[in-house]
């Protein structure tokens, strides 16, 4: 019964740190994040290469945001 509860414990606390480095709380220095955002903040994306996400997707996805939003 503790090992079970460790583990969904353990689980618990990987998923929450893995989500912050969204907030960039100091993790820049670490997984390189870089924020890009129009003027008025209504597009934003936050390139992340340790998670795969990369400039093409940012581009596809600025493009269909110019489509809905012109």
């Amino acid at each position: 019964m503790k090992i079970s509860i460790r583990i969904i414990l353990f689980v618990f606390v990987i998923i929450i740190f893995s989500n912050l480095s969204f907030l960039n709380l100091g993790y820049n220095k670490i997984l390189n994040l870089y924020n890009f955002q129009t003027k008025n903040n209504e597009f934003n994306f936050i390139l992340l290469k340790e998670k795969g996400r990369n400039i093409e997707l940012m581009n596809k996805k600025f493009e269909l945001f110019k489509k809905e939003n012109p």
